[in-house]
């Protein structure tokens, strides 16, 4: 019963959600364009994600690492890396990575 109605109410609720989005791209001054060496960082830290998950931080170190190379200040990477050099008992690499997320946060 809800399925049939929320696929009669698919279209109008993709209409709805562009417009939105375009409110809110207007309130916010516009979209920015990301840049192409942004989002191969996203793509290693999403990877590294799926290795951590996956209690595989030794996997995830060199895309981690690869990842703030791209961009020192992005936090999620730092605090990603600190947490992979964490389980793999490396406290000394690690500690640098959660000041710099503390500092960027």
């Amino acid at each position: 019963m809800l399925y049939g109605f929320f696929e009669k109410d698919f279209r109008i609720s993709e209409v709805l959600c562009s417009a939105l989005a375009l409110i809110v791209a207007v309130f916010f001054g516009g979209a920015t364009a990301v840049r192409a060496e942004d989002q191969h960082g996203r793509n290693l830290a999403q990877q590294a994600f799926v290795f951590m998950n996956n209690h595989e931080p030794a996997r995830a170190v060199p895309l981690l690492e690869e990842a703030v190379a791209l961009d020192s200040n992005d936090w999620y990477c730092q605090f990603s890396l600190a947490l992979a050099y964490s389980e793999l008992m490396q406290p000394t690499k690690a500690f640098p990575h959660y000041q710099a997320a503390w500092r960027l946060d």
